[in-house]
């Protein structure tokens, strides 16, 4: 218990360090929190093909950290927008996905306190960003999340969510 208790200071100190450092040496294909939380400020965001995969991540992320402003999971309706025609195949319709989200294995994403981003991974037309969090309990979790570069109408050239795997 003790050994968990080190770890888990540890996180928040190495958090805190990336979010000072981040501060001082901008990671230039990163957007500023400012600037994503405009964007997802905006009711009706959609994909687009000028978002990067970081940023439609970080865009995911601030939805989710304020799920529940202006009302009750506005948040995971925003990024439902984001998930890709085969997630959502896969998944079904909004109602599900707003259930699968509420699950304990994804339930750490809604209203989590602090995120940080790892250097984005992009594998051709591919992209997996690591995301590591505090969750609304002040518990750790980590996520990846997997993009594809959209190839066919109305989300031509957009990056949009296929799935996001609790680490």
């Amino acid at each position: 218990m003790k050994k968990l208790f080190y770890i888990f200071i540890f996180m928040l100190f190495a958090i805190f360090l990336w979010v000072q450092l981040d501060g001082i040496y901008p990671n230039p294909n990163r957007i500023n929190a400012s600037s994503a939380a405009h964007l997802i400020r905006t009711e009706y965001i959609a994909p687009h093909p000028s978002l990067s995969p970081q940023e439609v991540v970080e865009i995911q992320i601030i939805a989710l950290q304020e799920n529940d402003e202006p009302s009750v999971d506005f948040g995971v309706r925003k990024v439902y927008n984001f998930s890709s025609p085969e997630n959502k195949e896969a998944i079904g319709n909004l109602k599900s996905y707003i259930q699968m989200l509420h699950n304990p294995v994804y339930k750490s994403l809604l209203n989590h306190r602090i995120y940080g981003l790892d250097d984005i991974r992009l594998v051709q037309d591919l992209a997996f960003q690591k995301v590591t969090l505090i969750d609304a309990e002040d518990k750790p979790a980590v996520f990846v999340f997997q993009l594809s570069l959209q190839e066919e109408e109305p989300y031509l050239d957009c990056w949009m969510i296929d799935k996001v795997m609790k680490y």
